[in-house]
């Protein structure tokens, strides 16, 4: 039951999907794109690359098709055939996105923003998309790795928008034979003295159903999953730590939006990894599992 409810929220497995890539974004983007072709490689499903223009603003000079183009070409790679170009205008370019995100969209596919300056994955845009649509979103950030990508990390607190992203890793892997971890950080002291190694053992313990339950759902999945519980210190310096250690190259995390906030932003914790992780990124954020408190 756990597992087709998440599934239920991942529509990536059923026939038919319908997948917007937002074409801004460059290189992130096009590993937006590759994720959701892999994801997407099912019978009668369909990916839409959206190019957004704010109104009034000049008419595009070609950039937009060869970026289509370059996107369509890593889509094929993974044998998706149904890909559509479209555009669109609105009073802004995020507002241009939300309303194509209206046309039925199982999930939306973006590439993080290249503007420096922007926090961890993007600024206002990604914001907005976020705070607004009704589809699960999927923000890449890429460092250019060769596709497909071949060890895969999904850091998981338990809750139910980190199983998410695990979930969709585990799809992800499922489709190229990706390797793939889950790793639960219980977090505590870091001196090795015996109390402390106590308790760590402890908090392995309580860490242990977190995993064994993604170990169920990956069976079921068919993905030959590994699964570890590791403790002492914070969580995100012991994810980065894991991520470097292991020659990983996808950190996959479901992660909670807080819409009070004045930016993209999924928490403190979050925010750490993504800014010194040295590999690709993927957050899954799901509407109905997004956060409401200050």
């Amino acid at each position: 039951l756990e597992r087709e409810r998440l599934l239920a929220r991942l529509p990536f497995s059923r026939e038919g999907a319908k997948l917007l890539v937002l074409s801004g974004g460059g290189p992130h983007a096009q590993l937006a794109a590759h994720l959701a072709a892999t994801l997407g490689n099912h019978h009668d499903a369909s990916i839409t690359v959206f190019h957004a223009t704010a109104t009034g603003a000049p008419a595009p000079d070609g950039r937009a098709d060869a970026e289509f183009a370059r996107i369509k070409s890593i889509a094929e790679m993974s044998g998706v055939q149904n890909i559509l170009q479209h555009s669109g205008s609105g009073d802004s370019i995020a507002q241009a996105i939300i309303k194509e995100s209206e046309r039925g969209y199982d999930a939306i596919f973006a590439g993080a923003s290249q503007i420096e300056g922007d926090y961890a994955l993007g600024g206002e845009v990604l914001r907005e998309l976020v705070a607004s649509a009704q589809a699960p979103i999927i923000i890449v950030r890429n460092v250019g790795a060769a596709v497909p990508l071949r060890k895969i990390l999904a850091p998981t607190t338990g809750a139910p928008f980190s199983r998410l992203g695990a979930t969709l890793a585990m799809l992800y892997a499922h489709e190229t034979d990706a390797a793939i971890t889950a790793l639960h950080i219980k977090e505590g002291p870091t001196l090795p003295v015996l109390r402390d190694l106590y308790r760590r053992r402890n908090a392995v313990e309580d860490g242990a159903p977190i995993v064994e339950e993604l170990r169920q759902i990956a069976e079921q999945t068919g993905v030959d999953l590994q699964a570890r519980v590791d403790s002492g210190g914070k969580t995100e310096s012991a994810i980065l730590n894991a991520a470097e250690k292991g020659g990983f190259d996808l950190l996959v995390m479901g992660v909670m939006f807080r819409p009070s906030e004045r930016r993209l932003y999924f928490g403190p914790k979050v925010e750490y990894v993504l800014r010194n992780a040295r590999c690709a990124f993927a957050v899954v954020v799901t509407p109905e599992l997004t956060s409401t408190r200050a």
